[in-house]
């Protein structure tokens, strides 16, 4: 956590010499960064620190914070597979200290790796993962200054490309 705050402030200095700035720090995945030893072994006390040390940073430095979290596993359970603000791992630290929370949603992975031994099941699996084949839903479940909701984009998968959901491929 210190090594991020040290190279942060390093860039932002070098950026800010050059009469630029620092937009956008991204942390990945924030499960990966280890706290200082104020905490050691309480991982949710952890976590909470590297939260909150990062949603410092971003004031200080006046920049975005772009934090990757992984999601347990609990979402698998889920009917509709989408992900919400419960099923951020280890800790409502990051929901806290987090200004916005956004979860990547794309309904056809999960089309895509289930079949239905039924034929007329299995002809509507196929037939829904077609009609969502390039749907990628941003869900923003938490927006300290603005609306929350699903913001739909297309998606091409094979080409890592992202576009605005009317202009299509």
């Amino acid at each position: 956590l210190a090594d991020i705050q040290a190279k942060a402030r390093r860039r932002a200095a070098a950026l800010d010499r050059k009469g630029e700035r620092l937009d956008v720090l991204f942390v990945d995945h924030i499960g990966l960064v280890h706290a200082s030893e104020r905490y050691a072994g309480n991982r949710v006390r952890e976590l909470a620190e590297i939260t909150d040390t990062l949603a410092t940073l971003a004031k200080e430095l006046d920049c975005a914070v772009v934090g990757l979290c992984q999601l347990n596993r609990g979402v698998e359970k889920l009917e509709n597979k989408r992900p919400g603000l419960s099923d951020l791992r280890d800790s409502g630290a990051i929901e806290e200290d987090a200004s916005t929370v956004t979860f990547v949603f794309r309904p056809a992975y999960y089309l895509e790796n289930t079949r239905e031994d039924d034929p007329t099941k299995e002809r509507d699996r196929m037939q829904k993962l077609e009609d969502v084949r390039h749907l990628l839903e941003f869900v923003i479940a938490k927006n300290r200054n603005g609306r929350v909701g699903v913001v739909k984009t297309w998606v091409d998968i094979g080409a890592n490309a992202i576009r605005n959901l009317s202009y299509g491929g």
